[in-house]
């Protein structure tokens, strides 16, 4: 009878639940990794600049919002945003996103700035990328308000709902810490919307399984 190696280690008794969160997966312009929180702020057009905190959650969906804030009002407007992936490999993964984007409107000379109606995006995103870059395409659709142009009746304020093809690209260098992104999206084709942005990202592991990787880029 061979007695047992009592200094040997046991096997894991860490639940199956925990350890599916600890495979190999790429540094993702558009989805976050199981117990991540990643605070971010971007500078673009036509939203100025922003601030966004999200959470990731078993590594296929991410919960978050975004604030704007205007200097002429006295707090941030709110509007939130998910995204979702279907499949997330090693190097490629594809999913769906939701966002708003809110348009500053520049009002007489003299009166304060404020937000006009927000435009809605709906979005399929394909993402490759390995090491330190991540990027892709989006396509999907978007909802938005626009003026009238064929009633000059209509006041100014008025706005008539309109659901668009829209789409877009996406990028992010940097690593599961750090990282620096660009997107760029266009709805319309007559009277186009664009949204470019420039977006720093931070990532903070609040109960993730993987490594962590640092901060450091080499």
């Amino acid at each position: 009878m061979v007695e047992k190696n009592r200094g040997e280690p046991r096997p894991s008794s860490r639940p199956r639940s925990d350890r599916r969160f600890v495979g190999d997966l790429p540094w993702s312009a558009r989805h976050l990794d199981h117990g991540i929180l990643q605070v971010a702020v971007a500078v673009g057009t036509p939203a100025r600049n922003r601030f966004e905190i999200d959470l990731g959650l078993f590594d296929h969906l991410s919960l978050g919002a975004t604030f704007h804030w205007l200097l002429s009002e006295k707090r941030p407007r709110f509007a939130p945003q998910a995204s979702i992936a279907f499949v997330r490999g090693r190097a490629a993964e594809f999913g769906m996103t939701y966002r708003q984007t809110l348009h500053p409107r520049a009002n007489k000379p003299g009166a304060e700035s404020s937000f006009e109606p927000r435009t809605h995006w709906l979005m399929g995103a394909l993402t490759v990328g390995r090491g330190l870059l991540s990027s892709g395409f989006d396509a999907g659709v978007a909802s938005r308000r626009v003026r009238p142009s064929d009633d000059p009746s209509l006041s100014a304020n008025v706005y008539v709902p309109r659901v668009e093809v829209a789409g877009g690209l996406h990028a992010r260098v940097g690593t599961r810490r750090i990282g620096l992104g660009f997107e760029a999206a266009l709805v319309g084709i007559e009277d186009p919307d664009i949204v470019v942005e420039a977006v720093l990202d931070l990532r903070f592991g609040l109960f993730e399984r993987r490594p962590s990787g640092g901060w450091r880029i080499w």
